[in-house]
């Protein structure tokens, strides 16, 4: 009996690689203690603004509504390490540990396109309704 295998790799898939200046490492580094908690002011201003976001908006216009990211990361074409096809910005609440993320950790995340335009905002164990969704970005 023989048998034949067929496997083909992709065109293309990504990866992704933190920012310079939005770094998730140097965040997490810079947590004097856990369980961590933002600031008032930051926790505040997150529940005010984010229902203000609206899909489309700029990094620059969300950032000037909720303030600087405590991540973001960058989505690459692999192989090709210079197409930046999205993006993310992580803003962290509450964080219980340092090595990994727990289910009691409030979160916002936002999701951009190769654009740098908003598709998704998705907040975690949060009071507040998500906006977009995963396949936002592939409607234009």
């Amino acid at each position: 009996m023989l048998l034949f295998s067929c496997h083909s790799e992709p065109e293309w898939s990504t990866k992704f690689m933190e920012s310079e200046k939005y770094s998730f490492s140097k965040f997490i580094d810079g947590v004097q203690q856990f369980p961590y908690r933002a600031d008032e002011a930051k926790f505040s201003r997150m529940i005010k603004n984010f229902p203000s976001l609206k899909l489309g908006m700029s990094k620059t216009e969300v950032i000037e509504l909720l303030g600087e990211p405590d991540s973001e990361e960058l989505e690459f074409k692999y192989p090709d390490d210079k197409k930046i096809v999205g993006s993310s910005f992580g803003y962290y609440l509450t964080r219980m540990t340092k090595e990994l993320a727990n289910d009691q950790d409030k979160a916002v995340f936002l999701y951009f396109d190769a654009n740098e335009k908003l598709f998704w905002g998705q907040p975690v164990n949060l009071e507040l309704a998500g906006i977009g969704g995963p396949h936002e970005s592939r409607k234009k």
